[in-house]
């Protein structure tokens, strides 16, 4: 089986999220590469010294709220066999326009958007904020143990395949050239976070540090708590994080832009104990700090990226790069919706090319031939594993044919293989698929009509004395039959009713036999969807519409069932025809698709 060799550069949260939510495609053989791995405590590598708690901080209705949204369900799922907490926010309204205020954003505000989103959200009451605090609310929500998570998300990694590397590169460009085969990567996917900054061929200035100094203690209050800000500066701020099994408390903390200083601050240390103790004086039963039981002290610099989390791709020294990086303080509850999108792009560039061509453009085009012969093959092998339906030869007897049938209108989508250098050879191509408006259910005249047409054609040449070939799956002999049949069929009804939905058809969805079972047939149909949510907009349509595909009941119905088809009309077309001796049935099928 040919596998895309990808090379992750980076092993925090978001490396390590990438490289587990790509191994769910098993044409992927992957390397992570990074100077620290999950074990290490080093000023470089923030991951360990995180508070990863789900807690958003992103604005509503921005991309950076779209991935903490798609993040909750992953990490909610992974807590259901570990303990889940409280988590209470107390906010003072002079704290709004501070910079820490700023920084923490939609935590400030008395209904964030994300209160739809976690259990429990609900308002503290007078009696439970104080006299100090102006508002807050409280909600359900976890609390990762960083010591446990990382080396879990490995081991993951590893149990699907995944090679890892120490690695400390000079340039991204390096990484291409360490993937674990020995080979030449295709892609690379850049996760180094606030190495960004100086890592060759990216360097981006936009990367800056944010410090965090933290405490970690055994006590245990069983709640997590944070305060909008403090009288002891604009940059320091009080929470408690409990951390799931045994991991301890998290006691923090500063919010220091710009600030790399890896050395522990006693004085700030001092300072963030005794908040924590007066915020929650549970932590130690009602004593001083004294009492605190201190497993280890720690500083951080958060990957904070000016203009926001950069999730892009770029084509560096000729190999496609997917940058991942600067994801700030919200790395761990931004990570599965970030990598989500990652691997999207990876998807895109692992193809190394995607052609989009509307049939009209493809008939003068040398793209031609070589997709008509992939459809033929792909139709061939198809056929074969059903021998009882007796069909033969190819499916469409010349290059017009297959024109003829998808539409000057249709837009197909033509994948070829990682490193192809010829895309006019049919065995470069990998996968295709098309996409038409549907001009509704089976229009039996006009294929009888085009059959006649096509009939007195051939007598007429065979008159001249012209050598005439017919190698389709249906011969001379039974035109005849299918004439007789259609004609008596009458036009196929739907059982979805008639509206002004608009509809779409998906056609020809052919993967090359040796790339089957690698999720391609899922890319194809994600770029159709899109393909025809963009033609839907641009006609002022939608926001619904549905697709439909036209198939053989006997070989594909399971299939498109799968992918949440459903039947809405269907002929039976008896033995003999096309040379079937049991007859076969031609299935439509419908599924209903909204705009976002």
């Amino acid at each position: 089986m040919a596998q895309t060799r990808i090379v992750i550069v980076g092993a925090g949260v978001a490396g390590l999220t990438t490289a587990l939510l790509l191994t769910r495609e098993e044409r992927y053989q992957i390397t992570v590469a990074a100077k620290h791995m999950p074990g290490d405590y080093d000023i470089e590598y923030a991951s360990p010294w995180a508070g990863a708690n789900y807690s958003p901080i992103s604005g509503a209705g921005t991309e950076a709220a779209e991935r903490d949204k798609n993040t909750w369900p992953e990490l909610e799922n992974l807590a259901k066999h570990s303990p889940e907490s409280d988590y209470a926010i107390y906010n003072r309204t002079k704290d709004v326009n501070t910079s820490t205020g700023r920084y923490l954003g939609q935590r400030l505000m008395a209904e964030p958007w994300y209160k739809d989103i976690v259990p429990n959200f609900r308002q503290l009451s007078g009696e439970q904020l104080g006299s100090e605090y102006d508002n807050g609310h409280a909600f359900t929500t976890v609390c990762i143990n960083t010591a446990i998570y990382l080396p879990w998300l490995a081991s993951q990694c590893l149990l699907k395949g995944v090679v890892f590397k120490r690695a400390n590169l000079n340039h991204i460009s390096d990484a291409a050239n360490i993937h674990h085969s020995g080979k030449k990567a295709d892609v690379i996917v850049n996760c180094t976070g606030l190495s960004a900054r100086k890592l060759g061929g990216v360097e981006d200035q936009n990367m800056m540090p944010i410090r965090g100094q933290t405490v970690l203690v055994r006590n245990e209050a069983h709640v997590m708590c944070l305060s909008s800000g403090t009288d002891d500066g604009e940059e320091e701020v009080c929470y408690l994080m409990q951390r799931a099994a045994g991991g301890g408390t998290l006691l923090g903390g500063s919010y220091q832009r710009g600030n790399w200083d890896s050395q522990l601050d006693p004085s700030l240390a001092i300072r963030i104990m005794k908040r924590a103790v007066d915020l929650c004086p549970a932590l130690t039963g009602g004593k001083g700090i004294e009492h605190l039981d201190i497993i280890r002290q720690g500083v951080g610099l958060r990957p904070h990226r000016q203009g926001g989390t950069r999730i892009e791709t770029e084509k560096i020294d000729g190999v496609w790069t997917v940058h991942n990086y600067g994801h700030g303080g919200f790395g761990y509850q931004s990570s599965y919706g970030c990598s989500k999108e990652v691997v999207k792009l990876v998807d895109e560039a692992a193809m190394d090319r995607v052609e989009r061509m509307r049939i009209k453009d493809l008939a003068e085009s040398p793209r031609l031939n070589p997709l008509w012969e992939f459809t033929n093959h792909a139709f061939a092998h198809s056929t074969q594993r059903y021998p009882e339906l007796g069909f033969e030869g190819k499916r469409f007897e010349k290059p017009s044919d297959f024109v003829e049938e998808m539409g000057p209108e249709c837009v197909t989508f033509i994948l070829y293989a990682p490193g192809s250098l010829k895309a006019d050879q049919a065995t470069n191509i990998i996968a295709t698929a098309g996409c038409k408006p549907w001009d509704g259910a089976f229009k039996l005249d006009e294929r009888v009509e085009r059959m006649r047409e096509e009939r007195k054609a051939r007598e007429k040449a065979e008159a001249n004395g012209d050598e005439v070939g017919n190698d389709t799956f249906y011969t001379k002999e039974h035109e005849d039959q299918l004439v007789q049949q259609i004609e008596k069929l009458g036009p196929m009804t739907h059982s979805d009713e008639e509206d002004d939905v608009p509809r779409w058809e998906v056609m020809t969805v052919c993967v090359h036999p040796k790339w089957q079972k690698q999720g391609l047939a899922n890319l194809l149909l994600e770029m159709v969807v899109g393909e025809v949510s963009s033609q839907v907009k641009a006609v002022g349509k939608g926001p619904n519409f549905k697709l439909m595909v036209r198939l053989l009941k006997e070989i594909n119905e399971k299939y498109w069932l799968g992918k949440g088809f459903k039947p809405v009309g269907e002929k039976f077309f008896e033995p003999g025809l096309f040379g079937s001796p049991t007859g076969f049935h031609i299935l439509d099928m419908s599924r209903d698709h909204c705009i976002d």
